[in-house]
């Protein structure tokens, strides 16, 4: 991944910093880096990569006839909404991003915030740059992400996994029936950092099989919307010209069998604990209670504890 970038930063005009931070650290990071270019810039955006910027006006697919998003100067607000998002289908395993042209086009709601450079507030700032669902902050009118988060399953299960572990909430040296221990009170936990990775995960480990199926049910059945999308990505990526063509461009990964998608994405070490044990003492209804009302305080003491390590502590893990 670090000679990706440093090629990319040679092609591109990226500015690229490598960082070994945790989730739990990462937050911090990013704030220091965006108070440190935004001066520069009118509006500071923070996409992961499976997210495209895209300008698609109405109802309408994205325009790719102009690269302008039609903001407005960054002095205006102080954040903006986004308001559409591109919801990718799961792509056939072995296929290449830019292949993917099923999709379905929904109001992003509290999706993503940009950010004034101009005008940039630190505290306005979250990891997902998720904004509020009602009320407060104007909406970019056209401003839309292109998400192609709907990988396979396993692949669903496999980075939801990495993500809970990177906050510290289970452990490399879990069994399986420990993570089903202690999962439900991070998915109940109120405003918990990366709270839907560890409900993905706790659904997986006590409900795989269905889960995995509706799936596929949910995301298999979009449309062709991104036709021109797809395209516009393929002449910009141009795996003939570009250097990543073995990232960008899979043709020759042959698409795994049936058998190899249905086998299970994790491997969990032994366990030292009954298989199927109940939820401890400490994520009790009553304790789940607690929580909720508690973490919304630990919140707003505007500590430099990372919240995530403020969950676990009230989670008791």
């Amino acid at each position: 991944q670090k000679a990706y970038l440093v090629s990319a930063q040679q092609r591109f005009p990226f500015n690229v910093r490598h960082s070994l931070a945790n989730l739990n650290q990462i937050e911090g990071h990013l704030v220091r880096w965006m108070e440190e270019i935004k001066d520069r810039y009118e509006w500071i955006m923070k996409v992961d990569t499976d997210e495209f910027v895209a300008y698609a006006p109405g109802d309408g697919p994205p325009d790719v006839s102009s690269s302008s998003l039609h903001l407005p100067r960054g002095a205006a607000r102080v954040t903006l909404k986004v308001e559409w998002v591109f919801v990718m289908d799961a792509p056939r395993l072995g296929s290449a991003l830019t292949d993917g042209e099923r999709g379905a086009k929904h109001a992003a709601r509290g999706f993503k915030q940009i950010y004034s450079g101009p005008r940039f507030d630190a505290r306005t700032f979250l990891l997902g740059s998720q904004a509020p669902r009602s009320g407060g902050g104007e909406t970019a009118t056209g401003l839309s992400i292109v998400h192609y988060h709907f990988r396979s399953y396993e692949e669903l299960v496999r980075i939801a996994y990495q993500v809970v572990l990177s906050h510290g909430y289970i452990l490399a040296t879990d069994c399986e029936a420990e993570a089903i221990r202690k999962l439900p009170c991070i998915a109940s936990a109120v405003g918990a950092p990366s709270q839907h990775k560890a409900k993905i995960l706790f659904a997986h480990l006590t409900n795989g099989t269905q889960e995995r199926a509706k799936y596929y049910q949910e995301h298999g059945n979009s449309g062709p919307a991104l036709r021109e999308w797809r395209n516009y990505l393929r002449r910009l990526f141009n795996p003939k010209a570009s250097p990543y063509a073995s990232i960008l461009h899979h043709d020759d990964v042959p698409a795994a069998s049936a058998a190899e998608a249905q086998q299970p994405p994790l491997a969990w070490p032994p366990c030292a604990i009954e298989t199927g044990a109940s939820a401890s003492d400490s994520h009790s209804a009553a304790g789940q209670a607690q929580l909720q009302a508690a973490l919304p305080l630990a919140q707003a003491a505007a500590s430099k504890e990372p919240k995530a390590i403020v969950v676990k502590r009230l989670c008791g893990i």
